[in-house]
């Protein structure tokens, strides 16, 4: 008897949703995300992207976020790790900023506002970002730099 390999579904069927959307944010902004309840991203103008939005650390970290930060208490982990995605949420919306949102939320400054909502952290997976607001990742690479176990909640 011939030894013939299991059938094996299209690699589309193992993961549907071969390309996300990222948003790049500077350090230490995306931890204020992931572990403080930061739940506004300020942004110059409105974006109309609603769903799953994977962070991206970018390049350059934000110092005076970091003063911001821990002038108002948090405790900011040293060596935080730029140029890769660090976690995702969801984006339900975007408003304009309001007065009583500055009261509820330090966070929210605008003049836009992207609303976060659901924070997951990852495991940190380096990735070059791009200045598009969000812009497209390649999920494939991104399971492949992963190693295929570790990060099931990317490919869901």
């Amino acid at each position: 008897m011939v030894y013939e390999p299991p059938k094996m579904p299209p690699i589309g069927d193992l993961l549907p949703n071969r390309y996300g959307y990222a948003l790049s944010i500077r350090e230490p902004w995306i931890t204020a995300i992931l572990l403080f309840g930061k739940r506004f991203e300020n942004r110059p103008r409105r974006s109309h992207y609603r769903g799953r939005i994977y962070l991206h650390a970018s390049k350059t970290y934000d110092k005076e976020g970091h003063k911001f930060l821990t002038d108002n208490g948090f405790i900011v982990p040293p060596d935080l790790k730029t140029e890769g995605i660090k976690g995702y949420v969801e984006l339900i919306g975007c408003v304009e900023i309001t007065d009583a949102m500055r009261e509820q939320s330090i966070f929210a400054t605008g003049p836009h506002c992207l609303v976060l909502d659901d924070p997951k952290p990852l495991r940190f997976l380096p990735c070059k970002g791009q200045l598009a607001i969000p812009f497209k990742v390649d999920l494939y690479d991104l399971r492949a730099q992963d190693g295929n176990s570790h990060n099931a909640a990317l490919y869901g």
